[in-house]
C-alpha cells in the first residue's frame, strides 16, 4: 500500500526530497518518477515531496512557500539553477546529469 505524500511534515518532506536526489545523482536519470521514492507515494504533485508540501488541496503549488524558495529566494525552476540545468540536461548526458543533480541535493541538504 502507497504512503499519502500530502501527510508529510516540512522535516519529512525535505528528508524524503533529499533521498531521492541522491539517486538521481548516483544514477543521472532524467526522471524523478522513476526513482524507487516516488513509486512509494501517492499524491506528489511534480513529482516533488517540496512541491506537494506547498500544494493546496492536491493543485499546483505555491512556489512561495516552499523550503526552497524561501532559503535560496527564488524557484527551483528558476534559468541557471541546479534544478532547471539538470531539467534542461539531454538524457544522454548521464555525466552532466549527475553533476547538476549533486549540486541541487547539496542545495537541499542546506535545508535540513
Amino acid at each position: 500500500m502507497k504512503k499519502d505524500a500530502s501527510k508529510l511534515t516540512r522535516e519529512e518532506a525535505i528528508e524524503k526530497t533529499i533521498e531521492m536526489w541522491e539517486e538521481l545523482a548516483e544514477t543521472g536519470d532524467y526522471d524523478k518518477d522513476k526513482t524507487k521514492l516516488p513509486r512509494k507515494y501517492d499524491n506528489l504533485i511534480c513529482g516533488c515531496f517540496l512541491c506537494t508540501l506547498v500544494s493546496e488541496e492536491g493543485y499546483s503549488p505555491r512556489c512561495r512557500k516552499c523550503p526552497y524558495s524561501q532559503h535560496f529566494h527564488g524557484q527551483c525552476c528558476t534559468q541557471n539553477r541546479p534544478y532547471q540545468k539538470w531539467e534542461d540536461t539531454f538524457i544522454e548526458e548521464i555525466e552532466l546529469r549527475k553533476r547538476y543533480a549533486g549540486q541541487f541535493l547539496e542545495q537541499l541538504k542546506q535545508l535540513a
